[in-house]
Order: C-alpha cells, then sequence, then structure tokens
C-alpha cells in the first residue's frame, strides 16, 4: 500500500513539474521587434513572421498610422481604416502592435520618437530587431529606420539586426542580402495576410508586386526555392546568440 502512494505522489510530482515547465517555457517566448513605417510594411518579412510566430512573440513598431494611404478619407478616417487593417493581421500572428505616432508624409526621427520606441524595446528587450533598409526612396522608412536605430543603440542591449526589403516597386536600394528564408510553404497565407491590407491592394497591388520579388530571392538562394525573402544583417554588430533566428524556424 504504501508503494503505491509512494508511486502515486511521484506521478503527481512528475506531472506538476512537466506542467511547471510548459508553463515557464511558454511565458519565456523570446521577443522579436519588426518596425514598420506604415501599416503594411509588415508584409516586407511576413513571410518570416507567419514562420516565427510558433517560436517566438512577434511586436510590430507602427511608426505612423497611414494617414495619407486611402484616397478621400480625412487623416483620422484613413488612420482607424489603417490600423484596424494592421491589428487584423497581427492578431493571426499572435503579435502586438505599438504605435509611434508619426504623420504619414510627414514623419521624423525626433527625439520624441526615439525615446518612444526606446520604452518599448526597453520592456521587451527583443531578441531580433527588423528594420527598413537605410536607403530607401521612401523618406518614411528611412525617418523610421533612423528612429528605431538610435532606440536600439541607446538600450544598448545588442539584439540581432537585419534590415528587410520593400523592393518589389523599388523603393530599397544598395541592398545586400546576407540571410534568406524559403516563404514557398507559407505562400500562400501571406497572400491571405496580404489581402486583409485592403485599403492598399486595389486591384491585388500588394500580391502583384511583391511575388515577383519572392520569385526573385527564391531563386538566388544556394538552393533554389520558388519564393523567398531576403534580409541583410547588420555586419559588425554583436549578438549574444550564436544561432541567429532564421536558423532556429529552419
Amino acid at each position: 500500500m504504501k508503494k503505491i502512494i509512494a508511486v502515486g505522489l511521484w506521478v503527481v510530482c512528475f506531472a506538476g513539474v512537466l506542467h511547471s515547465e510548459n508553463f515557464t517555457e511558454t511565458k519565456a517566448k523570446e521577443n522579436i521587434v519588426i518596425c514598420s513605417a506604415h501599416p503594411d510594411d509588415l508584409e516586407g518579412c511576413l513571410g518570416f513572421a507567419i514562420k516565427a510566430k510558433n517560436r517566438f512573440k512577434l511586436h510590430v513598431i507602427d511608426f505612423t498610422g497611414g494617414e495619407r494611404g486611402v484616397k478621400g478619407k480625412t487623416h483620422e478616417e484613413a488612420r482607424a481604416i489603417r490600423q484596424a487593417e494592421e491589428e487584423s493581421v497581427a492578431k493571426e500572428l499572435g503579435a502586438d502592435v505599438h504605435w509611434v505616432g508619426q504623420i504619414d508624409g510627414g514623419a521624423f526621427a525626433t527625439p520624441e520618437a526615439v525615446t518612444k520606441v526606446y520604452e518599448i524595446l526597453k520592456k521587451l528587450k527583443p531578441r531580433a530587431v527588423f528594420l527598413h533598409a537605410p536607403v530607401d526612396l521612401h523618406v518614411d522608412h528611412v525617418m523610421c529606420y533612423a528612429a528605431c536605430w538610435a532606440a536600439i543603440m541607446k538600450t544598448k542591449a545588442y539584439p540581432e539586426v537585419y534590415f528587410y526589403e520593400e523592393g518589389g516597386i523599388g523603393e530599397t536600394h544598395n541592398f545586400h542580402p546576407h540571410h534568406y528564408v524559403d516563404i514557398t510553404d507559407v505562400w500562400d497565407e501571406k497572400v491571405r495576410l496580404m489581402r486583409k491590407w485592403k485599403s492598399q491592394n486595389k486591384n491585388d497591388f500588394l500580391v502583384r508586386f511583391k511575388e515577383p520579388e519572392s520569385l526573385f530571392r527564391g531563386a538566388q538562394m544556394v538552393r533554389p526555392v520558388k519564393y523567398g525573402e531576403a534580409y541583410e544583417s547588420l555586419i559588425g554588430y554583436p549578438a549574444k546568440k550564436k544561432l541567429n533566428v532564421f536558423q532556429e524556424i529552419e
């Protein structure tokens, strides 16, 4: 009888340990932050986000609310439309959205904007941060990059830092990828989520300009695939982990 009781207690205790470990693992998910100038710029690394959502906790920092992005609407109306679209996509990724409050078409890397991003990063302590590439024809992209990079440096936390491209319509320039992600298996999901940005997807615009880019990046891979995404590392910037985030979602 004593043996039965002892075994029973051991099973209960072991189950409790497993539950505790699973709970701790869930709570301890590392954060990844994607900095975007506008609601929909997330499409630049959406394939990666889909593949990473189960391994990492995703966060999107939107620098503006897309106020000038809906024809015939006031800034307030456009912001409401685009924020709702962004929140809908983020929900499917299990991501939290953080709004900086700069204005679409008139964004600046102000001290206030840098401080706001810094406070978000300081709280999240991200494993990796994804930024717009610094050489870009869209000034909002450059300003978003500048503010977020300044905030990263201010944290002195040394996350992994990667640039993504807005290359489908030629906005990103001098982009030299170091990492590629095979998104063939999530391409249909990426398309479905891109179509949630309805205000920006007239005549399936987002899909039509992203598909050629994704085909090109897929063909560039060492082992070519149908669809790929490309990322540039900030060379020389120290990261704490031996494996990068791309290796952890393969």
